[in-house]
């Protein structure tokens, strides 16, 4: 199975890999190994899927698609996630503009650094609110 997920120990991230070929069974796969990772205290964690090394078929595509956006826990419709693209392959593309067409706006960056660059600064920008509030 080309699936591999892990945790950051630092930071509130989950880490996809998708390599090779891909089914529809890995997308699954991805939020299954999500939500393993999950604690109760996470209300809100990042996911990049890393798909650099992946490749699969319009059929493959198109199913996995559909099925990453139905609300099974860790998807991407999932509140606590946010879902991150790296790669420069065409279905990330296809994949962005299926998931814009419903609604959903999913960041993709070219590679690991812009998207860490990324979270970080998204993490430095809720750290400001919540302090800005405090203050109040």
């Amino acid at each position: 199975m080309p699936v591999k997920v892990t945790r950051d120990p630092e930071l509130p991230l989950l880490m996809a890999t998708l390599t090779g070929e891909v089914v529809v069974e890995d997308i699954v796969e991805i939020f299954r190994r999500s939500e393993e990772l999950m604690t109760p205290e996470d209300d809100e964690l990042f996911r990049i899927t890393y798909v650099g090394d992946a490749h699969t078929t319009f059929p493959e595509m198109f199913k996995a698609i559909q099925n990453a956006t139905l609300k099974s826990g860790a998807s991407i419709l999932d509140q606590r996630i946010h879902t991150i693209f790296v790669g420069s392959s065409t279905w990330i593309t296809f994949a962005r503009n299926a998931m814009l067409q419903r609604g959903l706006e999913i960041p993709a960056f070219e590679n690991m650094a812009m998207a860490m660059e990324y979270i970080h600064w998204r993490l430095d920008e809720a750290t400001m609110r919540k302090q800005a509030s405090k203050a109040q």
